[in-house]
């Protein structure tokens, strides 16, 4: 099962997602983001269906922990992030809109969905 925000791109893209180096690339935040579901699963709480948190190298969904393989950038402000995602033999690209929330935090939108999910630091 695959949450919203997963893109499914030409194989070019996905070639070049997959020819990258192992190491993800970093977004310029500090410590670990999540949803409401997320902080619960990192506190513990494994029942989690659909939760996302975000940390400076990666993106993780209940199916896969996804490295950012790619920004999208204006100037020098973040636009977007894609992240190479894989399960099994399964591979894919799942793309958001970035932008900085209202006081400390993050709202990811999944390119495929107009609803964007508000990431804060977990308690």
């Amino acid at each position: 099962m695959r949450v919203a925000g997963t893109l499914r791109l030409a194989l070019p893209l996905v070639a070049l997602v997959a020819a990258q180096p192992a190491q993800a690339l970093e977004l310029p935040i500090a410590g670990v983001y999540a949803d409401a579901a997320g902080c619960a699963y990192l506190a513990g709480d494994t029942d989690q269906e659909v939760f996302l948190i975000l940390r400076p190298d990666s993106v993780e969904q209940p199916e896969a922990l996804c490295p950012i393989a790619e920004v999208d950038r204006e100037g020098e402000t973040i636009t977007a992030i894609h992240a190479a995602c894989h399960e099994g033999s399964d591979n894919w690209v799942a793309s958001y809109l970035f932008a900085p929330a209202e006081g400390d935090g993050y709202v990811l939108t999944p390119f495929d969905t107009n609803t964007g999910r508000t990431l804060r630091p977990c308690d």
